[in-house]
């Protein structure tokens, strides 16, 4: 009986101090509430994901889609056509034939010749969307001496400087393979001659035969007594392989000194006179391709329109035709930082194509 009443009072007070603890705790959660998620760390479900599943779509969509692809596209053109911030080049063409020249259409080209030009550049990337650059060329021709009683005089060789162009060159990315290049430069009047052709001045007349040998495509290097005023835009698309582009420069070129001392000298047909400003334009599409990383083969076309020529023939006659077509397929080699290339220029149509004068042209790009 004892034990029995024992048991029963060591019960009630077990439950007693029980029901006292769970009334004080309901006190102190309604004081200070329980720390969520938020309070002390990150939610799992913000940083937690989840296994693929069997129907989970394939690959980032999405901007990360977008984002990856871009990174792809970057990495495949600097893998393709990784670009130099230091290039130096040598551009030589070898002419022959008739060089077309101001006048009218049965006296229109010079002596036949066989001529040479050098052209020393280089390229400077001042940031990636911005490249500093210029150019400055040489030439020499051998022409034909007028023959006297049908006997060959043989030739006259003549050295000509051309003038010093300076060179800047903005590239807006429309996408990591498209850009469109903005052209903009001032050449230094530093071509010898006198565009005088009455007075048969031979520098003059080299950089006329130079300059119709390389196509009419630089212009301003080969006027005399001009200074050149140089703007163009373009588009480039560069690929793995297959490299695309298209171009419009327009060339003016302002005189600063030059008359016609003999203004009749094709008299009674016309007269020549020096205009104050000539004018030119060159348009060019092309395209490139890498056989192997070593080797490719491109081909350019381009046609030129004078606008305005640096001699003008005044005459009743029809003026000679204002537009050329020229075209220069080309094989390349990619060794390393040398790249040596190989072109050979020729006319299709125009003035450059009646008289008939051709180049080969060999280019070597040393890259830093």
């Amino acid at each position: 009986m004892r034990w029995c009443v024992a048991l029963a009072l060591i019960s009630t007070l077990l439950s007693s101090n029980a029901l006292a603890a769970g009334k004080g705790g309901k006190k102190k959660n309604k004081k200070e509430p329980a720390a969520s998620m938020e309070s002390v760390g990150t939610d799992p479900t913000k940083t937690e994901h989840s296994d693929p599943g069997p129907y989970s779509p394939k690959g980032a969509t999405g901007e990360l889609a977008e984002q990856n692809k871009q990174t792809e596209e970057v990495a495949e053109v600097v893998k393709a056509r990784p670009r130099d911030k230091t290039l130096m080049y040598g551009d030589v063409a070898v002419g022959f034939g008739y060089a077309p020249k101001p006048g009218p259409a049965s006296d229109d080209k010079l002596p036949h010749s066989i001529s040479g030009s050098l052209i020393i550049g280089g390229r400077f990337d001042l940031s990636p969307t911005f490249s500093f650059g210029f150019r400055a060329p040489i030439s020499v021709a051998a022409m034909d001496r007028p023959s006297v009683n049908n006997e060959d005089n043989g030739k006259e060789t003549n050295v000509a400087t051309g003038a010093i162009e300076l060179l800047g060159e903005y590239r807006k990315y429309l996408s990591p393979l498209t850009s469109l290049p903005i052209l903009f430069g001032l050449g230094i009047p530093t071509a010898s001659g006198d565009p005088d052709i009455s007075t048969g001045e031979n520098k003059n007349r080299t950089n006329m035969i130079v300059d119709g040998a390389r196509g009419w495509r630089d212009g301003e290097l080969f006027w005399p007594k001009r200074i050149p005023v140089i703007l163009g835009i373009g588009i480039r698309n560069e690929g793995r392989s297959l490299e695309l582009h298209a171009a419009t420069k327009v060339v003016a070129g302002i005189k600063i000194a030059g008359e016609v001392l003999v203004p009749k000298y094709y008299s009674p047909i016309g007269e020549l006179e020096v205009n104050p400003l000539s004018v030119r334009s060159v348009t060019d599409v092309g395209l490139t391709y890498n056989f192997t990383p070593a080797f490719w083969a491109g081909a350019d076309v381009w046609m030129v329109w004078e606008a305005i020529e640096a001699m003008k023939f005044v005459s009743e006659a029809t003026p000679p035709f204002p537009l050329q077509f020229v075209a220069e397929p080309r094989l390349g080699l990619n060794l390393g930082k040398v790249r040596p290339a190989a072109g050979f220029i020729v006319p299709l149509g125009g003035r450059l194509a009646d008289p008939s004068i051709y180049a080969a042209h060999l280019r070597v790009d040393v890259a830093f």
